[in-house]
């Protein structure tokens, strides 16, 4: 019963994140490799099915790093302008 909540609710973060990112990609407050990594990673994370745990504990890990890089570039970019 809750499976739909919690898949639909992870497709709005993930839908909110890649917007976020092609934002910073089009703003250039944050490097371009790394902008396109991290929409490489929510299309990929995003689109493929946790098979086994570790799969799940790297993509939670690099979503983890990924949120507070975006939040360090943006806040960079807001403090020099």
């Amino acid at each position: 019963m809750l499976v739909p909540a919690i898949v639909g609710t992870q497709l709005a973060i993930a839908l909110g994140v890649l917007v976020a990112l092609v934002g910073t990609l089009l703003s250039t407050t944050m490097p371009r490799g790394l902008s396109i990594a991290g929409i490489g990673y929510v299309v990929v994370f995003a689109g493929l099915p946790a098979f086994n745990h570790a799969v799940t504990v790297i993509g939670y890990l690099l979503q983890v790093a990924l949120v507070p890089a975006i939040g360090w570039f943006g806040l960079r970019a807001a403090l020099t302008r």
